[in-house]
């Protein structure tokens, strides 16, 4: 058998395999009815932006195309299709097995690169009519995008081997920091410039990671990164599942926040006993802490960005209370958890906590909301 006919079978085996993952969500009439009319729909709206650009493309700078093909670079990842039985079978055939892997990163480059054209070819009647780019220029920034979310994929794979936690997310943020500087610099130069950049930046990631795929001693982080690629979907629909638990498992010994548990109010009463208790597992679950922050990010987003004045107020209203109603279902969730809390549910000091604790956790959403809103009214 040849190294490309085993790519080729692990290639269809993981095709199937996530489609059997959508369909266990949706079937085929479910996905009939929905794509037929959104690919309908898409492709309206799609060939109006030709004819007519929207209202709100023209208020829309072109920093924020980039910055979505910025934040597509960062989703880039290397697939080896490795698997665990190729510690014991693929090591003694290590000609298949690195062919297997040229093949692997062959298609792995492909289909970065074309994620990062279909996002430049959606936005490419806005590029061309409203901000008056060339062919030339749209193409060259494409290929600096191309390049540089394959340089940000082969950073993230020697990024994986450091052991520390902690020197991860130090070299994750500097990473992601040089590449958003590096994007901005684009900005102002010519496009024989940033074409040059781009093919500085695909050569570094070529010679970054291709290397690893003549190397056998791999093996145990390709397994596991695989795996996690593999079930990356079936993650994602757990995540928007109510009903399932996903909680971090925590190793550590000690927390990372109010070691010693200290008393946070001086007077202690139930209802100030309900809130210390839930203010220290909200701080100190950071898989909260982050959909906090993602929450406030959105409703500050939408308020610069929606173009018309009477569309951003209601929408970060809403979405403020969209805010306040999660901290409810947070607290249900992080108290109820305890059989000893559960006890008190009734409670009417339980219950007064909750709307207090609630409102609390908003202050600061509404205070940076309310900033930027009237930033946004004395700026424009």
């Amino acid at each position: 058998m040849k190294d490309y006919q085993i790519f080729g079978d692990r290639l269809v085996r993981e095709w199937r395999f996530q489609y059997g993952v959508i369909k266990s969500i949706a079937d085929w009439t479910i996905m009939l009815y929905l794509l037929i009319p959104g690919a309908a729909i898409g492709f309206m709206i799609y060939r109006s932006w030709w004819i007519n650009p929207p209202a709100w493309s023209l208020e829309m700078p072109v920093e924020v195309y980039y910055i979505v093909l910025l934040l597509i670079t960062f989703l880039g990842q290397y697939r080896t299709f490795t698997e665990e039985a190729d510690k014991v079978f693929m090591a003694k055939h290590r000609l298949l097995f690195t062919g297997m892997k040229r093949w692997a990163y062959l298609y792995s480059v492909i289909s970065q690169a074309l994620g990062v054209a279909a996002a430049v070819l959606i936005m490419l009647p806005l590029l061309l009519k409203i901000h008056q780019f060339s062919i030339y220029e749209t193409v060259s920034a494409a290929a600096f995008f191309i390049g540089l979310r394959l340089l940000i994929s082969a950073i993230k794979v020697h990024i994986s081997d450091i052991g520390s936690v902690w020197n991860r997310k130090l070299a994750s943020f500097t990473m992601f920091s040089a590449a958003a500087n590096l994007s901005v610099l684009i900005l102002w130069e010519p496009s024989w410039l940033i074409f040059i950049e781009a093919l500085i930046v695909g050569a570094a990631s070529v010679f970054l990671y291709y290397p690893r795929t003549t190397k056998l001693g791999y093996i145990d982080d390709e397994v596991a990164l695989e795996r996690k690629q593999r079930v990356k979907y079936i993650n994602l629909i757990f995540t928007m599942s109510n009903d399932i638990e996903n909680s971090k498992i925590i190793t550590r010994k000690k927390p990372l926040l109010y070691r010693n548990s200290k008393r946070m109010f001086k007077k202690r009463t139930p209802i100030n006993g309900y809130k210390e208790l839930f203010f220290k597992l909200f701080i100190r679950d950071f898989g909260t802490l982050a959909s906090y922050y993602q929450i406030v990010a959105v409703t500050v987003a939408a308020i610069v960005i929606l173009p018309p004045l009477l569309l951003k107020l209601p929408v970060a209203i809403g979405l403020l209370i969209v805010l306040y109603l999660w901290l409810l279902n947070i607290w249900d969730k992080l108290t109820l958890a305890n059989p000893l809390t559960r006890k008190y549910q009734y409670d009417e000091a339980f219950l007064k906590a909750r709307n207090q604790a609630a409102g609390v956790l908003m202050l600061p959403a509404v205070l940076v909301a309310g900033a930027v809103f009237c930033a946004v009214l004395i700026y424009f």
